[in-house]
């Protein structure tokens, strides 16, 4: 468990796809450290980026900010999806139309499958 306030980014690659998992709190104070973390990833250059928030205590309108700008200044070749299911990640990202503008995915399992397949497949 993570201090209120604090966010922790585990990274991990799989063949060219990164899958960041965050836990803890996604907001003003620690979006910058999510921002940090995928600049970090795209220079090494991946095919793929899985953002997990399945494990966040909290999500404010500043970590989707992060996640709407990424998605927006990937390259073509660069995939961005976002792992996020239930009242703390994914309602809040619907309700506020995060999902009209980066593919939102309720497990790890099928964001990795549309990283195999095509990006604009129907997403769950």
């Amino acid at each position: 468990m993570t201090d209120p306030g604090s966010i922790t980014v585990k990274t991990m690659w799989l063949d060219s796809t990164v899958i960041m998992n965050c836990v803890g709190d996604l907001d003003i104070t620690t979006a910058a450290v999510l921002e940090r973390q995928i600049d970090e990833v795209l220079n090494r250059g991946p095919d793929a980026i899985v953002v997990d928030l399945t494990e966040l205590d909290f999500l404010a309108a500043r970590g989707m900010n992060v996640l709407i700008r990424a998605n927006g200044r990937l390259s073509d070749r660069v995939k961005f999806l976002v792992v996020a299911d239930g009242p703390k990640t994914r309602r809040p990202m619907t309700l506020i139309g995060v999902d009209s503008q980066v593919p939102l995915h309720s497990t790890r399992d099928t964001a990795l499958a549309a990283v195999r397949r095509d990006p604009l497949a129907s997403q769950i």
